[in-house]
């Protein structure tokens, strides 16, 4: 772990920074106390919508190229609903396209979109309560490597993690 350089303590302070807002009265500007348990139920409803990008995504190997690509579009064709890759639904930019991206930032998955809101969140959080992410992950990430119930020997026997 000596080589990951993280700086997820600086990225906290900057998000945090920049959601200053939702932690203050929008009345008074005063400091407010956020709720932790409202916060990370926050953090599970970026993660719940980010479920429903994936669920609404299709993962098939394009029609008309078999190109296997990470985001594929639906498109409304005379035929019915078809699914393609990024490349080939540039072919096609004139028909309407009845897939989930985000829709705020349309040209990107919806799932991606939600899982960088639930980090977002996830840093302010961190942020405002000071918590030490960077070394977090570091212990965590070593402890991880050496953990017996980690191994495919621990996966086989009863018991063992399935996934």
């Amino acid at each position: 772990m000596s080589d990951m350089n993280t700086n997820l303590n600086e990225m906290a302070a900057c998000v945090h920074a920049a959601n200053i807002k939702w932690w203050q009265n929008v009345d008074t500007g005063e400091p407010i106390k956020r709720n932790k348990g409202e916060l990370i139920a926050l953090m599970h409803s970026e993660l719940s919508e980010a479920l429903e990008g994936e669920r609404k995504s299709n993962d098939e190997p394009c029609p008309h190229c078999n190109f296997q690509a990470t985001h594929y579009r639906g498109l409304e064709l005379e035929t019915g609903p078809v699914w393609i890759c990024g490349k080939c639904y540039k072919e096609h930019i004139g028909h309407k396209p009845n897939w989930l991206m985000d829709d705020k930032l349309p040209n990107r998955k919806m799932a991606e979109v939600e899982l960088v809101d639930c980090i977002i969140r996830i840093l302010d959080y961190a942020g405002a309560f000071g918590y030490d992410l960077d070394g977090a992950l570091k212990e965590k990430m070593a402890y991880n490597a050496t953990r017996e119930d980690h191994t495919h020997e621990a996966r086989k026997i009863a018991g063992g993690k399935q996934f």
